[in-house]
């Protein structure tokens, strides 16, 4: 949206940046869909329960209370899920969780599942065999490359609208900000994972030299381009022949603030141009939902420029598209100051840990929720489910149950780790013990936070999520049908030229061949289809 003022969303998200340091897809397809097997309900029935108790203290076991059991063994009913290994830990280590978790949902919720673990190398390729052949999976998460827009193209992914209202209303009620993302015709093929979803620009610099040389003040007051500037033209002259620079950005060279998908950069960061791309990273959209090229901004020339002049000042590394060198890794080995990156809260742990120094980072480009955020990570029901009822039931247990979420994330305490401060500590070696990302399936939020992170690290991953700007198209999403050689034409060029002008290797005349280029291959019909689908789709959602 042109120049959205962000300064509220800046001072929030950096307040809590400060707070932690003191304590990654093709566009998808929407055709036609066939219709859906008609419903049956094979959920077993369930017996009288005994009033609530008062909720016991959050711990990492399941509730004590003298509840009798509420299904008996024989009413269970088995799901199969599949599950992705990122960590390489469940196929080898996740024999205890699978015990653990239907220990504790056998008679509290009549389900049994058998997790099926796929390793990374595998995952994209074995997922679409397996749906391809009509292998039964209940309970399927779903990633970009394997995302709801794919499977539901695909005719791979069940409407589960019904299902999840009557099996899992308490996750509808608290992802109803966000699960218009999963919706086709009106029609629900998934959840979003609930985790942080805000993902912002950050200039990350050495806190170690700032304090040196008494920059922290500024850099904590830090709102600007030209600040940014001085304080490199500080470090630049403080460091002279040593062979710092002060910015630099590696693995590929390109800075991410000229524009990026759903940013352009101005010199004031409270006058940063954030908005939705609706899927096509070459577009910009208003508030009303018109769009245009982003190289039609002439800010994108400018900041392009821009990273020219720091070169020529001395201040920033010159850069190469070929240089595979990670930022992290050249700030360790002393070789620059600082890098302009995107990243997800909780930056400067991680910073910190990467590089052998401290370091500070400040907020440059607020990030935006958007259909494309949400479709990164989520669940749902193929359509070769067997127990569609009983797959809702174990989708609502991952969004409301801690117990179970910590268990499929975290590990078992005791076991796989020591909770402390309501913190996981890992002490075991690594390849010995569970502990699987978090971030791929259900409630994020109901996780503990992992030792470093804060005891109150998901409470403030909610709050930016809380804050955060939300699309108006939500939901929308640009169906690529027939396009295939116009996306190749336009990736041919950025691949030409993008690695270049974001590096630092800008002139008006590249611009201008770039442009050109660009133009020849169809930007402006690419944009226009996008256009129109955006159109079409704000009519029947008003």
């Amino acid at each position: 949206m042109k120049k959205m003022k962000v300064v509220l969303a800046l001072l929030l998200v950096a307040a809590l940046c400060l707070a932690l340091f003191a304590a990654c897809a093709k566009p998808e397809t929407t055709p036609a869909k066939t219709d859906e097997p008609a419903k049956t309900d094979t959920t077993p029935a369930k017996t009288d329960e005994p009033a609530k108790t008062d909720e016991p203290e959050k711990t990492d076991e399941p509730a004590k209370e003298d509840e009798p059991e509420t299904y008996a063994p024989e009413d269970y009913v088995d799901l199969i899920m599949y599950y992705f290994d990122l960590r390489m830990c469940g196929a080898d280590n996740g024999q205890h969780i699978e015990d653990a978790i239907n220990e504790y949902i056998g008679p509290k919720y009549g389900l049994q599942v058998d997790l099926v673990w796929f390793v990374i190398g595998d995952w994209m390729t074995k997922i679409q065999l397996a749906l391809g052949s009509g292998e039964r999976v209940d309970v399927l998460p779903m990633e970009a490359g394997n995302g709801v827009g794919t499977l539901y193209a695909n005719t791979m992914i069940m409407d589960i609208t019904d299902y999840m209202e009557e099996y899992a209303p308490e996750t509808m009620e608290l992802m109803a900000p966000y699960i218009d993302a999963y919706r086709y015709g009106g029609r629900l093929y998934g959840v979003p994972t609930l985790r942080g979803y805000v993902t912002n620009q950050y200039i990350t610099m050495r806190k170690d030299i700032l304090e040196e040389l008494g920059l922290m003040e500024k850099a904590e007051k830090l709102d600007s381009w030209t600040g940014f500037e001085e304080i490199m033209a500080a470090v630049t002259e403080a460091y002279k022949g040593t062979g710092l620079y002060a910015a630099g950005n590696g693995a590929g060279g390109s800075y991410s603030f000229p524009c990026g998908g759903g940013f352009i950069g101005y010199d004031k960061f409270a006058d940063t141009d954030v908005y939705d791309y609706c899927g096509n990273s070459y577009a910009h959209s208003d508030d009303e939902g018109h769009l245009s090229w982003v190289f039609d901004d002439p800010q994108v020339e400018k900041n392009y420029a821009r990273i020219v002049a720091w070169q020529k000042n001395g201040w920033a590394r010159p850069e190469t598209a070929l240089d595979s060198t990670h930022g992290d890794e050249l700030m360790k080995q002393d070789v620059q100051f600082s890098t302009i990156q995107p990243s997800e809260y909780g930056i400067d742990a991680v910073k910190s840990a990467n590089c052998g120094h401290p370091t500070f980072s400040v907020i440059h480009a607020p990030g935006m929720i958007m259909t494309s955020t949400l479709t990164s990570w989520g669940i749902g029901v193929p359509i070769t489910a067997d127990e569609p009822e009983g797959a809702c039931k174990m989708i609502n247990i991952l969004y409301t149950d801690e117990y179970v979420m910590n268990l499929i994330t975290r590990g078992q305490e005791g076991v796989d780790y020591q909770l402390v401060d309501n913190q996981c500590v890992y002490d075991k070696e690594p390849g010995t013990f569970y502990y699987e990302a978090d971030f791929l399936i259900g409630n994020n939020l109901l996780t503990h936070p992992v030792q470093g992170q804060g005891t109150d690290y998901f409470k403030e991953i909610k709050a930016i999520n809380d804050a955060a700007a939300i699309s108006p198209y939500l939901g929308f999403v640009f169906d690529t049908t027939g396009l295939d050689l116009t996306i190749a034409n336009l990736t041919a060029v950025n691949d030409q030229y993008g690695g270049d002008l974001g590096a630092g290797n800008y002139t008006p005349e590249m611009f201008a061949e770039c442009r050109a280029k660009y133009e020849a291959a169809g930007v402006y019909d690419y944009i226009a289809e996008t256009q129109k689908q955006l159109d079409a789709w704000m009519a029947a959602n008003k």
